[in-house]
């Protein structure tokens, strides 16, 4: 996937109307080993957050709203493939991954 240094996103077809693919795009900055971390660590803040609701854990219930943020940004950067603040900083992991 980091071959094509492209994701092409699907758009809304309401909104945009039936415009091609490629006019929406970003390029990969998160590689496969940063993938699988923001995945397993959004699982486990995702399940965190979750318990603390279900009051499994005694924690204040003003910090499962804040992992459940945390979880679906790292679920949803790692879908994606693209982190704007590595895009900010510089950082690409992209490059780094075995292939």
């Amino acid at each position: 996937m980091c071959n094509l240094n492209k994701l092409y996103i699907a758009q809304t077809v309401h909104y945009y109307g039936w415009q091609s693919y490629h006019k929406m795009n970003m390029e990969h900055n998160i590689g496969s080993m940063d993938r699988t971390t923001r995945i397993l660590f959004g699982a486990v803040t995702g399940l965190l957050s979750l318990a603390i609701l279900a009051s499994v854990i005694s924690l204040p219930t003003v910090v499962s709203p804040l992992l459940g943020v945390v979880s679906f940004i790292m679920m949803g950067t790692s879908v994606t493939g693209f982190c704007p603040l590595y895009t900010l900083l510089g950082v690409d992991t992209c490059s780094a991954s075995p292939q």
